[in-house]
């Protein structure tokens, strides 16, 4: 196929687990890939050797990563992986010119990527990764079973092909979602409450599920955030805890990582987005708040 003669790099956005757990999957592959990062992280990272452990008992070590400070020739594919708290920075790393016609997947957990088809000029594939990642310092893990990917809103019928191809190559299954909306805000409720409640009460989702009074608080965060949207497909609290409770034990959220580290991380991006849906819904969030309150009282008040 036309694709596998195509020796231009793939370009991936961010330095997040999945920046870097695609780095690894499509490098093995035999793809020549690059990051794209600011020049301190670029130093860093082709400085640093990396490990890939997956749940399957594969170890992959002695990884090195290329990387680059903006886009320097048309890539093969574009995979934004950025952080929500990054994306407005990293997009600019992008040479606008040099997109042509390539593909280009985004994973950053945003309801709305219009303003970045506006930076780049083109439509994007918006996409969940349904696969639980941890990056710990140069060891990229991937826990649970195989991942696959969940295309929200699709560009054209040949890129959107083209790319779950792509994807196919290194083992990802790709999907499309009925309802975009709804797929979008099932993944973000679990994404931004797990993110919350782990990181105010310094546990994760395992010992948050076992313990009666974090369980309860759970529920209730969920309930408040399942009243954001108005689902067109009949979406209940115990559905949601299901698929939470699929959530292997080991995983940590990225926004807990990130304020053990003294990082803000996605906080803001989260809270604001939550409170922003609370105002346009009318809906209270006085659980979410108070989890969010004892996050900054816990790891970003001045003392």
């Amino acid at each position: 196929m036309a694709e596998n003669t195509n020796t231009n790099p793939i370009y991936i956005l961010g330095t997040t687990s999945l920046s870097f757990y695609f780095a690894a999957k499509f490098l093995l592959a035999g793809e020549n890939v690059i990051l794209l990062s600011n020049p301190a992280d670029n130093k860093r990272i082709e400085n640093t050797t990396y490990t890939l452990k997956e749940d399957t008992g594969i170890k992959q070590n002695h990884l090195k990563f290329q990387t680059s400070f903006l886009t320097q020739t048309p890539p093969k594919l574009l995979i934004i992986a950025s952080g929500s708290e990054e994306i407005n920075t990293d997009i600019l790393l992008v040479t606008k010119q040099k997109i042509q016609n390539s593909p280009i997947i985004s994973f950053t957990p945003l309801e709305n990527k219009t303003y970045i088809e506006e930076i780049l000029g083109k439509k994007i594939i918006s996409a969940w990764f349904d696969g639980w990642l941890n990056l710990h310092e140069n060891h990229i893990e991937l826990y649970g079973t195989q991942p696959e990917i969940c295309i929200l809103t699709p560009s054209d019928t040949s890129q959107n092909e083209q790319t779950k191809r792509f994807f196919s190559t290194i083992g990802i299954k790709s999907t499309t979602a009925v309802n975009s909306e709804d797929s979008f805000w099932i993944r973000y409720i679990i994404y931004a409450c797990g993110s919350l409640l782990s990181s105010s009460c310094n546990k994760n989702i395992l010992q948050i599920t076992k313990n009666k009074n974090l369980n309860t608080i759970l529920e209730k965060m969920l309930s408040e955030a399942l009243a954001l949207h108005d689902f067109k497909q009949e979406i209940t609290l115990t559905d949601i805890m299901n698929k939470i409770k699929t959530i292997p034990s080991s995983y940590t959220y990225p926004l807990h990582q990130n304020l053990m580290l003294g990082r803000r991380g996605d906080f803001d991006t989260i809270t604001n987005f939550l409170e922003q849906k609370s105002r346009q819904t009318a809906a209270l969030l006085p659980t979410i708040t108070d989890a969010a309150k004892q996050i900054y009282n816990r790891y970003l008040s001045i003392n």
